[in-house]
């Protein structure tokens, strides 16, 4: 610099040419607009108590901090960037810091008042601003990590640094114009977090956000005055400690150093990353020092076979880099399983587990290696309309045609896939049909096959009159309940919530209303109090196609004589929707106990645990006894005792027994606690 204001000429080689530094000063004061507006943005759509006085001296402060906050991290996780990579920076970390210091900051504005609470629109809003604040210096941090090492690599192979630069903004622009759309879409799609655009979507497709739910809570806790201050300012004094002993080191020429980022990093990140690192070290430094020892012998030929010696180790990282991701999908589909000698109460009480993993992911089929265990199992999921055509075609009766929904994508790869029966009926050379609404056409078609009758199993589309008038005897219904008990879309769920003591099948000769057609077989089966949704299902399947086989043979035999359903009698059974999955914490222990087992395997039971959704596949009705000895009653969705695992309802109480994290296969409770410890008081949301 005092060459360039002395006039003198610079000769600045090539491999050191950045953009002029004024003009980018000039570019992050032209930045600082948009930052401007989109701190406005989010300050006025929230109700902050900020006197119109102090409005926008609020947000310059607002800015200004970011601006200075982000320049802090941008250089930590450059810094770390250079240490680890970009892809193993605490980028998270970083923001999580920000956000704590933010919500600390305007904490301290609002003066600690009591107004300051989960409780109230203010903290709220405050919240909102900590972590929008936080997304700001993410990026920032992000950006700054991933052209840095773009930068280190261009060094390393003699590119132009400027030129770098300039195609770096433009990877920026082209990202910042690119990603917005794209999360919006897989918001619109699936739903982000446990947050969901609209009604209706199943939360077992959301996609994860752990880590915004973790800055989330962070944030409400310093409002909320619930944020444990003693392990952050301890933390904070060792890293003050290890900052001062890494300067002592460096001004004694050690070779070793001591960074505290390094330290934190290798307690935030998980073993299987920190672990590979230490050893990817340890190459490294056997590889330096075999290079100090050819130092003498090389002379000045040393440092030309030091850079290609380096040089060959990031080509060889690369590849490791590159054969990972080759390698990495799905590497237990490549173990070899082991043969089933023995079917045992575990196996099938592993082959359950199996079931109720497969159908909340919305699969159809699933093997035992793809949830981490090596036997040779596999669950194929097989709906009650197939059982009834295999019950007919078995008894001899003539199957012209089945018809069914047209094949739609499915699972969480929505691949395009036939219905259970579709297959089924392929196997056996029947013509399959899949209308996907019944018009002028499409009756004809039907009255073509000079059927005599119609078997109806949860086809799903609603077929006219004139559709119902073209078989002689009519068009007969499998309903999975005892009507006119439970009409609608899903009897065998809402008759274990409702806590039914009995429930059946009955065939019945359909009309235009809604399953109100006279009656012409009924069998009833008595309810456990254990049953759930999914083992009714398979039961009722297997009596439904019995039954249906011995209709049509009293029918033909012209023994049937319809009953007529009282109407005074009719509930409906309206349809699931996966919303329902999450558990009423407020509602009694009772209702909640009949909620769990009705929902499972579907739409499922869950509740948030520290941020994270945690599916309830078995609990039971804890009686008062246990209640009236221990020292805490508990508000609903309170923690009272880990051993048992007891939760509070809005009335009585219940214990876990068996959960699923996502992603993960069922376990029982107490293996769940030993990797994700809980203490008395956490509350279920």
């Amino acid at each position: 610099m005092r060459q360039a204001r002395s006039g003198e000429e610079l000769e600045i080689k090539r491999t050191e040419h950045d953009i002029p530094i004024n003009w980018v000063f000039w570019g992050i004061v032209t930045l600082i607009a948009p930052l401007v507006g989109l701190f406005y943005y989010v300050v006025a759509g929230q109700e902050l108590m900020i006197p119109a006085s102090q409005y926008w001296l609020s947000i310059g402060a607002i800015t200004a901090f970011s601006v200075v906050i982000g320049f802090v991290a941008s250089a930590i996780g450059g810094y770390m960037s250079g240490l680890l990579g970009s892809s193993n920076t605490p980028i998270s970390g970083v923001t999580i810091m920000v956000i704590l210091l933010v919500s600390v900051m305007l904490y301290s504005l609002l003066g600690g008042a009591e107004s300051a609470t989960l409780e109230t629109s203010t903290a709220i809003g405050l919240a909102s601003v900590a972590i929008i604040i936080g997304a700001v210096v993410a990026c920032a941090a992000a950006v700054s990590c991933d052209n840095l090492q773009d930068l280190k690599a261009g060094l390393l192979v003699g590119a132009t640094p400027w030129k770098q630069q300039v195609m770096l903004l433009v990877g920026v622009i082209a990202g910042s114009l690119i990603m917005g759309p794209v999360l919006q879409v897989l918001f619109e799609a699936y739903g982000i977090g446990g947050v969901f655009p609209r009604e209706g979507m199943d939360p077992s497709q959301s996609l994860g956000a752990p880590k915004a739910a973790i800055m989330a809570d962070i944030s409400r806790g310093v409002f909320a005055q619930s944020l444990d201050w003693t392990m952050i300012l301890l933390g904070g004094a060792l890293g003050i400690a290890l900052v001062i002993f890494d300067e002592i080191l460096k001004a004694r020429g050690s070779f070793w150093r001591f960074p505290a980022i390094a330290l934190a990093i290798g307690i935030y990140m998980p073993l299987d990353v920190t672990v590979p690192l230490f050893f990817g070290g340890l190459i490294w430094l056997m590889a330096e020092k075999r290079l100090d020892r050819q130092r003498e012998k090389l002379g000045v030929d040393y440092t030309l076979a030091a850079n290609f010696a380096r040089r060959r180790g990031l080509l060889f990282s690369s590849g490791l880099i590159a054969g990972e991701a080759i390698m990495e999908p799905h590497p237990l589909l490549r173990q070899k399983a082991q043969p089933v000698d023995t079917i045992n109460d575990d196996l099938k009480s592993f082959i359950e587990d199996m079931f109720i993993t497969m159908e909340a992911e919305d699969g159809i089929g699933l093997a035992a290696n793809q949830v981490g265990i090596l036997k040779r199992v596999i669950v194929i999921d097989v709906p009650h309309e197939v059982p009834a055509l295999e019950a007919l075609y078995q008894a001899g009766h003539e199957i012209i045609a089945v018809y069914t929904q047209p094949p739609r994508p499915a699972g969480r790869g929505h691949k395009v896939q036939k219905s259970p029966i579709h297959v089924f009926a392929e196997n056996l050379d029947i013509p399959i049909y899949t209308p996907k609404k019944f018009q002028e056409g499409e009756i004809q078609e039907l009255q073509s096959h000079r059927a005599e009758v119609a078997v109806v199993v949860a086809y799903g589309l609603i077929l006219p009159r004139a559709a119902l008038d073209c078989f002689p005897y009519g068009s007969l219904n499998i309903h999975a309940s005892l009507l006119p008990r439970w009409r609608g879309a899903a009897p065998i769920q809402r008759c274990i919530e409702a806590g039914d003591q009995k429930s059946g099948i009955t065939i019945m000769q359909m009309e235009e209303g809604l399953d109100s057609g006279p009656m012409l077989l009924k069998e009833e089966i008595p309810l456990n109090l254990q049953i759930t949704g999914g083992e009714l299902h398979d039961i009722l399947s297997t009596m439904g196609a019995s039954l249906i086989v011995n209709a049509l043979q009293q029918l033909e035999n012209g023994k049937i004589n319809p009953i007529l359903q009282d109407d005074t009698q009719v509930t409906y059974a309206y349809k699931l929707s996966p919303k329902e999955g999450k558990i009423p914490l407020l509602k009694s222990a009772e209702e909640i106990e009949q909620r769990i087992r009705a929902f499972t395997p579907w739409p499922g039971n869950w509740c948030l645990l520290e941020g994270e959704r945690i599916k309830i596949l078995e609990a039971h009705i804890i009686k008062e006894k246990f209640i009236n000895d221990s020292s805490s009653k508990g508000q609903p969705g309170q923690i009272i005792s880990t051993k048992p695992f007891i939760v509070a309802c809005g009335k009585g109480f219940l214990e876990i027994n068996k959960v699923q994290k996502p992603g993960k296969k069922p376990m029982a409770v107490e293996d769940f606690m030993n990797g994700f410890p809980i203490s008395i008081g956490t509350i279920l949301r």
